[in-house]
């Protein structure tokens, strides 16, 4: 018996089916792109949902790299899914940066007082995410998308 192996197997086992089966698909929200930021104890979804840079940007990331890790398509379309969401909600198409957080549908939000605040520390997540993704599949809109995001930081941010 491979004590190793054994202990390799069960962590294996522990990540695809203690872990990302419990979040994944449940997280992915259908209705208006992006990921489900808040799940209960006991794994249902609340209805208010806000939806915040470094927690969409940590799905893309996770997606991207458990599809390359488990060699799954499916958490690829996960990786994309965010993507989209990413690009088209949580991006300031006006004056670029990622926006701290939005609502479930993308647009602006209250919560926590934030308003159209950006902040580096999710941007820096966002540009993290991207670079997994573009790792994952050599799409060049996801590196173009991370570049964008750094020179945004390195022009705004002092």
């Amino acid at each position: 018996m491979n004590l190793t192996k054994t202990i390799a197997d069960e962590m294996l086992d522990s990540l695809q089916n203690g872990i990302l089966k419990r979040w994944y698909p449940l997280v992915i929200d259908e209705e208006f792109g992006g990921y489900y930021t808040n799940v209960t104890w006991d794994w249902k979804l609340p209805e208010e949902q806000e939806k915040m840079i470094v927690t969409q940007a940590r799905h893309v990331w996770l997606s991207s790299k458990m599809a390359a890790f488990l060699n799954n398509d499916e958490f690829e379309k996960y990786a994309w899914h965010g993507y989209k969401f990413l690009r088209a909600f949580m991006w300031d198409h006006r004056f670029g940066g990622f926006f701290q957080v939005r609502n479930r549908n993308g647009e602006f939000s209250p919560v926590e007082g934030w308003g159209e605040e950006k902040r580096t520390y999710g941007n820096a997540f966002a540009i993290y995410s991207l670079a997994a993704l573009y790792e994952l599949t050599h799409d060049p809109s996801a590196l173009n998308f991370a570049k964008e995001a750094f020179d945004w930081i390195e022009e705004k941010a002092y």
